[in-house]
């Protein structure tokens, strides 16, 4: 079992944290956050200050893996780029809470998490930092590129083509074969009947743009 950090400290960083502990393969032992005070802890983890505190995790633990456990994705992908410089031998660790059905061909990369009761089907391709939330469904063929974030109860049905950066709402539905571009927002309960350029948000049923 690899030690764990994460970095954030708000719901979703808890979230992570239980999701791991129920798993076999990381064993947290670190929040950094600078928004909790030292020494404090989140869900038993001890806060051991701000991402600055990394070079110390490192050498105290032989097999440290990290997560950035923050929802926004602009945020994660800057601070997953910033890290990756600064430590180019950093591991991320990919977290699948055990109650996710994941099919045996799904690809998910580096730093990546699946929460509770999501299902995952055949040849679905996740990229780095992606989020998959509570109970969505991503069905096969579908593609959720680095850095996007699925909402809890959310659907893409077969084939579905899902940009960088992009967040699709909480129990949003997407049709099959439907391409959406890069650091969209899909609101909440929309349902997407039409491919979806970059930077745009949508909402409603059927989903329209509003910005």
């Amino acid at each position: 079992m690899k030690s764990l950090a994460i970095l954030g400290g708000s719901g979703h960083a808890a979230v992570i944290i239980d999701a791991a502990r129920r798993g076999k393969d990381y064993d947290p032992v670190a929040v950094l956050a600078p928004e909790l005070a030292v020494g404090t802890s989140l869900k038993g983890v001890l806060v051991r200050g701000d991402d600055d505190q990394l070079a110390h995790l490192l050498e105290e633990y032989r097999e440290l893996c990290v997560i950035i456990a923050i929802g926004d994705n602009k945020i994660r992908r800057s601070l997953a780029k910033r890290l990756s410089k600064q430590w180019p031998k950093l591991t991320f660790a990919v977290v699948l809470h055990p109650t996710a059905i994941i099919a045996e061909d799904v690809k998910i990369k580096q730093g990546s998490f699946v929460a509770a009761g999501a299902v995952i089907s055949c040849g679905v391709r996740i990229g780095a930092h992606a989020v998959v939330n509570t109970a969505a469904v991503i069905d096969h063929a579908s593609v959720l590129e680095d850095y996007g974030f699925i909402g809890p109860n959310a659907v893409l049905a077969g084939n579905v083509e899902i940009g960088q950066g992009t967040t699709i709402g909480a129990g949003a539905s997407i049709i099959p074969g439907m391409k959406i571009g890069q650091y969209c927002t899909i609101g909440a309960g929309a349902v997407v009947i039409d491919n979806v350029a970059d930077h745009i948000t949508a909402v409603g049923v059927p989903a329209h743009i509003v910005k």
